[in-house]
């Protein structure tokens, strides 16, 4: 749906005009004229979804939407369309996979409702390099190598790397979630717990982004604060409010006509917390010759090579891949831009952990960024 055109000019010859058309998809126009206000009543989150698609938004669109577990009791809060969607998907629990990781979204398929931790095991769609022009292979026969120029990234920028920091400040390693009951009056410190050395979900590469650093109390950054030092409380704090068990409550059963399905909060609030954190620790843009099947949610390889004047030769063969930025990435959005002298797609990506080991030595680091040692 054609929604505006901006940017109208007249030709310095007076001849003609040139503007820009802006244009949207029916959905997200009709998910901006409306808002949803309406119960849903022992439900799972994966159908309520699918009946917003299919009854509300009424698209022809192909819909791939993942099973979630837990059955809910939802008043849909009078939210956009869209709104609504993505407000369900914070309680949204994985079946299947360790978390709370569903994300809605859409790419030149349809609409998505996946969890990071199934995208994150998807077949990687191309291999992707970044190497300096001059310094291209040959084929057997001495020609150059079309594919690596179809692969080849004309460039790449680092928007995130690396910031223990703010993981540690927004709970990406550990946090932890007070649960209060209003109604009975009780609260639950102990089972909203996230720590990032037990979590077992799954990973697009083989590592962890942290070395397990001990500080001088004896903690770590994703354990609670050490027994030895009375008072202290995790950083990455929240409390909300819950419905823990009120069913199992005698008094609370038999005086009140409904008493809702557990929320569950305590379960998917601490992982989603970390789990998106994590998803973003390490995000890259970088540009590639045009490629009309590349879409967001789509998992791509990504090796860039150390300019290590130690090591540095002609042939790219001899460079081993940084092992800190390349690797596998999850898309996050495609941008294609065609014009009259070419094609090209920009890609931003992320991911939550890394091909190499960070070192466990916490005295003398060295590590080879880029031809840069720290």
């Amino acid at each position: 749906r054609v929604y505006k055109i901006s940017k109208r000019e007249i030709s310095d010859s007076n001849q003609y005009e040139v503007y820009v058309i802006n244009f949207c998809s029916e959905e997200f126009l009709l998910s901006e004229q409306y808002r949803i206000s309406k119960s849903a009543k022992g439900k799972q989150i994966s159908v309520i979804i699918n009946d917003i698609l299919t009854n509300y938004l009424k698209t022809k669109k192909q819909s791939y939407i993942d099973n979630t577990v837990g059955v809910y009791d939802f008043i849909l809060p009078n939210k956009k369309i869209f709104e609504t969607i993505n407000w369900l998907s914070i309680y949204a629990q994985p079946a299947g996979s360790v978390g709370a990781d569903m994300l809605f979204y859409e790419n030149s398929q349809g609409y998505h409702f996946h969890s990071l931790q199934n995208l994150f095991q998807s077949k990687p769609f191309q291999t992707y390099k970044f190497d300096p022009k001059n310094i291209l292979n040959t084929n057997m026969n001495g020609k150059i190598d079309v594919m690596q120029q179809l692969t080849n990234a004309f460039d790449f920028q680092m928007l995130d790397f690396f910031d223990t920091l703010g993981a540690v400040s927004n709970g990406a390693f550990g946090n932890k979630v007070i649960c209060i009951d209003p109604l009975t009056r009780r609260y639950d410190s102990k089972s909203g717990v996230f720590n990032y050395n037990n979590y077992a979900g799954k990973k697009l590469n083989s590592n962890s982004v942290t070395n397990g650093y001990v500080n001088r109390l004896g903690g770590t950054m994703f354990n609670e604060p050490p027994a030895i030092v009375p008072g202290l409380e995790m950083g990455a704090l929240r409390m909300a409010a819950s419905n823990r068990e009120q069913k199992k409550n005698s008094y609370i059963s038999k005086n009140a006509d409904y008493v809702a399905n557990d929320i569950m909060i305590e379960k998917y609030l601490p992982n989603r917390v970390a789990q998106l954190a994590l998803a973003n620790y390490m995000r890259v843009k970088i540009t590639v010759p045009g490629d009309p099947n590349l879409s967001a949610g789509s998992v791509i390889t990504f090796n860039t090579y150390g300019i290590n004047p130690v090591t540095f030769s002609q042939n790219s063969n001899d460079r081993k891949p940084d092992p800190f930025y390349s690797g596998n990435y999850l898309v996050t959005a495609v941008r294609h831009i065609v014009k009259n002298n070419g094609y090209i797609t920009v890609i931003e990506m992320c991911k939550d952990s890394v091909a190499t080991a960070y070192s466990t030595n916490n005295s003398g680091l060295q590590q080879l960024i880029n031809g840069v040692q720290l």
